[in-house]
């Protein structure tokens, strides 16, 4: 039975069109981005990198994204980073201890290269690493209240995190074994029902290495696809975003 509008509360009218509003149209799949440094295609990005045991330094991982999508009512996006030793061998001693020295960062100064969501503190954001004898791995998620949804473009360059790892001090076992970093899963939160979530996986440039020539590390880990262009992509709705 269809209620009228003058029985309805002003609330309860804003509710009942936030859930009658229409799904996205996704152009292509969204698109996840590993870079040291700086920004995916930004001059300054790397995707292997060297470092010395014990020199007091630190590099910076960005993970950027683009979301496949126009819409009006992006949510945030939660992603998974796999800290993978080489095949065959076990974690060192650091790698299984990274959580005392890592730091990450959602938001901080301006970034060149790479756009903002959403500026302001009207969000919720944590990291949470954990890890096997074969890999680390860093659960990272930021998003905003459902009521305040935000706009984005689907070619855009959107800035997730910056995950800051310090280098390994002189005197650890294997100090610089050779590590494969992979952002193996993206959940992007596409409208503020909760009913569409949007699982990118390993399309973009999702893998970075350290202490290893040529990423060679990786080259265990990477699936092969195919080069013709995609068609275009639709999401699956199945369940809601928080499952």
């Amino acid at each position: 039975m269809k209620v009228p509008k003058k029985f309805l509360h002003p609330a309860s009218l804003g509710l009942l069109l936030m859930l009658s509003a229409a799904p996205p149209a996704w152009s292509i799949e969204p698109r996840l981005y590993l870079a040291w440094h700086a920004p995916y295609g930004s001059p300054r990005a790397t995707d292997a990198l060297s470092i010395r045991c014990g020199d007091g330094g630190r590099d910076t991982l960005f993970l950027t994204y683009e979301t496949g999508v126009d819409t009006t009512q992006f949510c945030g996006l939660e992603g998974v980073l796999l800290f993978r030793a080489p095949a065959s061998d076990s974690l060192s001693a650091y790698w299984r201890n990274l959580e005392i020295d890592l730091q990450t960062q959602f938001f901080g100064d301006s970034i060149p290269d790479c756009t903002r969501p959403w500026i302001g503190s009207n969000s919720m954001s944590f990291g949470l690493y954990d890890f096997t004898q074969m890999s680390g791995r860093l659960q990272l998620s930021h998003v905003r209240p459902p009521i305040h949804a935000v706009a984005v473009r689907d070619s855009v360059h959107y800035l997730f995190a910056r995950v800051l790892i310090p280098h390994p001090p002189a005197g650890f076992p294997r100090c610089d074994q050779p590590i494969c970093i992979e952002w193996v899963q993206g959940q992007l939160l596409m409208d503020p029902t909760a009913r569409t979530s949007v699982m990118a996986g390993r399309r973009g440039r999702t893998f970075v290495s350290m202490n290893s020539r040529g990423g060679e590390v990786c080259a265990p880990f990477k699936p092969e696809f195919p080069t013709k262009k995609p068609k275009a992509w639709q999401p699956s709705r199945e369940g809601s975003a928080g499952k």
